[in-house]
């Protein structure tokens, strides 16, 4: 009889080939066949969560990173993953509610801050918008380069070009 464990690694590793490949609905069906105990390990949470997302099924990968992150809070990843399900599913406003929680853990994470600049800035709030910005672009100078292309700051292009 095979172990809990090369049973695990058999279904998950096959998941993740199949995710791999763009062979989704695989993917899925092999992490249904996972041990019941191995559901919330935070590998099979983050590749349903990815797996949810490519899917473009936002509302279920919304809940895999509502999960995610309580497990594993300290990888910011997540944060950003579960907050643009939750943009897609729901709203910015619930997006940007995720990312004000993952701000007081990780403060100096600036891909956060850029993130809540572009959920301010669609969310009409421009001053907002913008001290967030300059604070990401201090922590980060290369995301004033990906901001030139980010099209949630296309009323703010000016600023993102020229600066304060």
């Amino acid at each position: 009889m095979p172990s809990v464990d090369s049973i695990f690694q058999r279904h998950f590793s096959a998941a993740t080939g199949y995710f791999e490949l763009g062979i989704y609905d695989e993917a899925v069906r092999e992490l249904e066949e996972l041990p019941r105990e191995d559901a919330e390990r935070t590998e099979v949470l983050a590749l349903r969560l990815v797996l949810s997302s490519a899917l473009q099924n936002w509302e279920e990968a919304a809940g895999w990173g509502e999960m995610i992150v309580k497990v594993a809070p300290e990888v910011v990843a997540f944060w950003l993953q579960y907050a643009y399900a939750a943009r897609r599913a729901r709203s910015v406003e619930a997006a940007e509610k995720i990312l004000l929680h993952a701000v007081e853990s990780h403060p100096r994470e600036a891909t956060i801050r850029y993130n809540l600049g572009c959920y301010a800035c669609v969310s009409g709030r421009l001053p907002e918008a913008k001290e967030r910005l300059e604070e990401a672009f201090t922590m980060e100078k290369s995301l004033r380069q990906l901001a030139l292309s980010d099209d949630d700051l296309e009323s703010l292009r000016d600023f993102v070009k020229n600066g304060a």
